[in-house]
């Protein structure tokens, strides 16, 4: 049908340029010839105003069949549409690639193009020729919407969406979006992480019930010098424990998250220390607050539940945080009796875990794509005494998508 337009189109503006044309040539010469009588002039003035008419007729047949084409838009809202359109696809956390009706690239956006290394030059070719792990022929055959499908690309873990494109009715092409699998677990270890600590926060509420029974029951007895004596040593140690971790950790994100902790550790009768060399800013940039919070979570909690295992009567877990112009270093000791050799070489794997239950095996696997996500490195110290893990991260100025 567009093609047909498109015919229509040609053979009017070809006859109207035709008859303008013919028509100047025949009275310039007649003009030249001295034969330009007025029953002539009459005929060509005549000829013109017809010509003029069809010409008119013409640009606005032809306009309105432009305006059906563009859907009722102007060409200025049409350029303002495509430059919202383009602002808001490369604002996108995820991997857009779309192509036309012949599998050629029309749409790459600049995440996409970071996570497999492609360019600008890549749009208009054969999707097949650069990029060819997606079937976006069976895409457009199938008209099937496919939503968040885990899959794998280049031995990374990603979900993958993809939908046929149509015009009245009519499938003209193919989109895929990708998302990397760690903004998934992300969101999940965030949440979980957020749930002990809230669980920790009713225990204090509990244990804080159980102070104040203490208090009353002191009152009642007129022992008003052990109630000083009680009420200021619990206040001065909750107030040492929080100026402790502030000053040395100025990330309040970070901080908050070893007071969870250090709550989170009566659980498991076990006590938490951060070394006195430990140090964090406020901004330590790229690095993501919320990836620190995940790594050394995980590392922690790793360690309160190696202790659930085993029986200890001093029960520690000791943190070193340590920036430097170049990184980050997390370290994390315990001695609860070491990890299992099997273990330990695939520990950082995907459900790879020593733990009962379900949704186990994630944390690891998330603490190690945020290493490479930051051109990190990472070390495992284990004895049966008991586990030492390094994790350093880079403040590098570009992501490692490769895991």
């Amino acid at each position: 049908m567009n093609e047909e337009r498109n015919l229509v189109r040609r053979a009017i503006v070809i006859f109207a340029v035709l008859f303008t044309v013919l028509f100047s040539i025949s009275f310039l010469h007649l003009r030249n010839e001295g034969e330009l009588s007025s029953t002539i002039l009459f005929v060509l003035i005549l000829v013109f105003i017809v010509g003029l008419s069809i010409a008119i007729h013409t640009v606005v047949y032809i306009s309105n069949e432009y305006k059906k084409d563009l859907k009722g838009f102007t060409p200025y809202e049409i350029g303002m549409l495509y430059s919202e359109y383009k602002s808001l696809i490369e604002q996108l956390s995820e991997g857009v690639i779309s192509v036309d009706k012949e599998c050629k690239i029309i749409t790459l956006n600049e995440q996409f193009k970071r996570m497999y290394n492609l360019s600008d030059y890549d749009k208009g070719k054969i999707v097949y020729e650069v990029f060819p792990h997606i079937d976006f022929k069976t895409i457009m055959t199938s008209k099937n919407r496919v939503h968040n499908k885990l899959t794998e690309i280049f031995a990374e873990k990603i979900l993958l969406t993809t939908f046929p494109l149509y015009v009245d009715g009519q499938v003209i092409g193919a989109t895929a979006i990708i998302r990397s699998r760690y903004e998934v677990d992300k969101l999940i270890d965030q949440i979980s992480g957020y749930r002990k600590i809230s669980k920790a926060l009713r225990e204090q509420n509990h244990e804080f019930q159980n102070k104040l029974h203490v208090i009353l029951g002191l009152i009642k007895m007129k022992d008003y010098e052990k109630v000083n004596n009680y009420i200021t040593e619990n206040v001065y140690t909750t107030n040492l424990t929080s100026d402790f971790y502030s000053s040395r950790i100025k990330d309040d994100k970070v901080t908050a998250l070893f007071v969870g902790k250090e709550i989170q550790s009566m659980e498991y009768d076990t006590v938490i220390r951060l070394t006195d060399d430990s140090f964090l800013s406020r901004k330590h940039n790229p690095i993501d607050s919320d990836d620190l919070v995940i790594v050394i979570g995980n590392l922690i909690d790793n360690s309160f539940e190696a202790y659930g295992k085993t029986e200890h009567d001093n029960k520690k877990v000791t943190v070193r945080l340590l920036e430097t112009d170049d990184q980050v270093l997390i370290g994390v000791t315990d001695h609860a009796g070491g990890i299992d050799p099997t273990v330990k070489e695939r520990m950082f794997k995907r459900g790879v875990s020593t733990k009962d239950g379900d949704s186990r095996g994630t944390g690891l696997s998330l603490v190690n794509e945020i290493v490479n996500l930051y051109s990190g490195s990472k070390q495992v110290q284990s004895s049966k005494l008991g586990t030492y893990i390094e994790i350093i991260l880079k403040k590098v100025t570009e992501w490692n998508y490769e895991y």
